[in-house]
């Protein structure tokens, strides 16, 4: 999910939704999980002391906020995107979209639904014939 606000932007990912387009989380936001976790921002350092996330949930939150806000400081440094941009050019394949149009792999059954498979539109294969 992106979210932007007076020109900031931010990503939250959310691994309850495997799917890209339900993979956003507001942070500080309560998780659809036993013990009431919550979508935590911290630190580099804080969570590389983390033994165990589940520990930052409904009842301890508030304890974790009193040593202040570990966002307070995030716009002090800014970092060009210019290096990811060339890395995303220099890199094969990209992001594949979603619903995922992976290539059809040779011998691979048709991707239709039976119901709909009009057999002069495929070889023996399970390759689709081109139209003329």
């Amino acid at each position: 999910m992106w979210r932007g606000t007076g020109g900031v932007f931010t990503y939250c990912r959310d691994s309850t939704h495997p799917a890209p387009p339900r993979r956003g989380a507001g942070a500080w936001s309560l998780r659809p999980r036993p013990g009431a976790p919550v979508s935590t921002p911290m630190t580099w350092d804080r969570l590389a002391e983390l033994d165990d996330p589940r520990a930052f949930n409904l009842h301890t939150v508030p304890d974790y906020l009193a040593d202040g806000d570990p966002w307070a400081d995030m716009d002090d440094t800014a970092y060009p995107l210019d290096p990811l941009l060339r890395l995303w050019e220099e890199l094969p394949g990209g992001e594949l979209n979603f619903p995922p149009d992976y290539p059809k792999m040779p011998g691979e059954p048709p991707r239709v639904q039976p119901s709909k498979k009009v057999a002069e539109h495929w070889d023996e294969q399970g390759n689709r014939i081109a139209p003329d």
